[in-house]
C-alpha cells in the first residue's frame, strides 16, 4: 500500500472490506517497537458484510507483540451485539501470527484467530476460530483468504447456526493528496451447512492519516444473497466510519 506505515496499513482494512478486522490487520513493520496497540470508535462492527454490532457504534481496542522474527501475539476486544434481540456485550478474541517477505514487493503473512464471546446469553455458542492467509504487493495491493470452520449466524425460528465459511478478498488504495487515499475492496464470502450460499460485498471510500490517529470513511454493500442467509444482520448500502488511535 502507498503508506510506508504498515499500523495505517491495517487500519485501512475497515474500509477495504466493511470489516472491523482493522484491530488485527498488518502487524507493525519490522524493526519498530515491538510492543503496541490501539483504541478506535467505528459505526458499525461489520466483518464480511455482516453487521456483528447491531448496525450501532462500537469501540473496539486491541494490544500485541511483534518479534523481530516476524511472529506476532496478541489479544482485542469489542462492543458486540450479534443479535439484535440481545443487549450489548462484547467480543474478546485473542491470535497469534507469523510474518515474512517473498522478495522486495511482496510481503505475506499467516494468522489464527479465537474469538469469544464471555458474557453473552448464549455463552459459547456464538464462540468461533479463524485462519488466514494475507499478501501485500508493494503499498498498494493486498490479497486476503478467510477460512473459519464454524462461523455463527441468526436463522429466524431456527436460533445460532455455526458451518464452515471461506472469504477470499482484495483491496487496493490510491494516493490523492498527502495523508489521503482512496480505497477500493471487495469479498465474496460461501457459507456452508444448512441453507449453504455465497454472496459478495464491496466498499468504496477515502481515508486520511493524521498520526498517530487514522480516519476511515466508506461506503459499503452487499448482495442480495447476503439478506437471505443473513436476514438480521446482513450490512448493506450504509455509510461506515472510523476514527482509530494507535500507540
Amino acid at each position: 500500500m502507498l503508506v510506508s506505515s504498515a499500523a495505517f496499513r491495517s487500519a485501512l482494512r475497515l474500509l477495504f472490506t466493511g470489516s472491523s478486522a482493522a484491530i488485527l490487520g498488518w502487524s507493525p513493520c519490522w524493526g519498530a517497537d515491538p510492543w503496541g496497540g490501539s483504541v478506535g470508535i467505528v459505526s458499525d462492527y461489520v466483518e464480511r458484510g455482516v453487521t456483528k454490532s447491531d448496525n450501532h457504534p462500537a469501540i473496539q481496542l486491541d494490544w500485541h507483540y511483534v518479534d523481530k522474527s516476524g511472529v506476532a501475539a496478541g489479544i482485542a476486544a469489542s462492543s458486540a451485539q450479534i443479535d439484535p434481540h440481545e443487549r450489548t456485550t462484547a467480543e474478546l478474541s485473542a491470535f497469534a501470527s507469523f510474518s515474512w517477505r517473498i522478495d522486495t514487493d511482496w510481503r505475506a503473512k499467516a494468522q489464527a484467530t479465537y474469538y469469544a464471546y464471555p458474557w453473552d446469553i448464549h455463552g459459547s455458542r456464538y464462540n468461533y476460530e479463524e485462519v488466514a492467509l494475507d499478501a501485500a504487493y508493494g503499498d498498494w495491493l493486498d490479497l486476503r483468504f478467510a477460512y473459519s470452520p464454524n462461523w455463527p449466524r441468526i436463522v429466524p425460528q431456527v436460533g445460532i447456526v455455526r458451518s464452515p465459511s471461506i472469504s477470499p478478498e482484495i483491496n487496493v488504495q490510491v494516493p490523492l493528496y498527502p495523508h489521503l487515499f482512496a480505497t477500493a475492496g471487495t469479498g465474496y464470502a460461501h457459507q456452508g451447512g444448512a441453507g449453504a450460499a455465497d454472496y459478495v460485498y464491496w466498499s468504496l471510500g477515502v481515508a486520511y492519516e493524521l498520526a498517530p490517529f487514522s480516519f476511515a470513511l466508506t461506503y459499503a454493500d452487499t448482495s442480495e444473497a447476503a439478506t437471505r442467509l443473513f436476514p438480521v444482520s446482513a450490512a448493506g448500502r450504509r455509510w461506515l466510519g472510523s476514527v482509530i488511535w494507535r500507540f
